[in-house]
């Protein structure tokens, strides 16, 4: 990991008016305010350059809290990888993820995800990985995508 603003524990912290990667300079500040305040989010940048979104250790129960902060993660630039293992995001949370172009993987797993919403992200067109273990994504579902757009579907 480089830099991560958001990050909790011994993570290597930036503050948003000091962070270091330029892709992130025009976001608004009330977005960078909006996701801070939303608590368990951590925006990194890994040691590849990629840019990432974690909200695995987002404290939150009901779909719609979680929704909600999808679209001011999905106005990011240049995410390749989120993370939303453990939340309850559900279909109606993909309309958001579906804008996000430069997202490269997915991870899914233990969320409130079906065939339905997995079939938003055939959208994407640099997906290359989603993970959807313990959702309600049915083979045909996975199977439907992998096919379609040739995205490695672990469920």
């Amino acid at each position: 990991m480089v830099a991560c603003f958001g990050c909790g524990g011994d993570a290597p912290k930036a503050p948003p008016e000091i962070f270091s990667d330029a892709r992130l300079a025009d976001v608004a500040e009330a977005d960078l305010d909006r996701l801070m305040a939303f608590g368990g989010v951590d925006v990194i940048v890994e040691e590849e350059g990629e840019l990432c979104v974690y909200l695995s250790e987002a404290n939150v129960t009901q779909p719609d809290e979680i929704n909600a902060i999808l679209p001011v993660v999905a106005r990011l630039p240049d995410i390749k990888k989120l993370y939303l293992t453990g939340t309850p995001v559900d279909d109606s949370g993909m309309d958001a993820i579906a804008k996000m172009t430069t997202l490269v993987s997915i991870n899914l797993d233990s969320s409130r995800i079906t065939d339905a919403g997995l079939a938003k992200l055939a959208t994407l067109p640099n997906l290359e990985t989603v993970f959807c273990r313990n959702t309600e994504i049915t083979v045909a579902g996975a199977a439907k995508l992998r096919d379609e757009k040739n995205v490695l579907v672990t469920r």
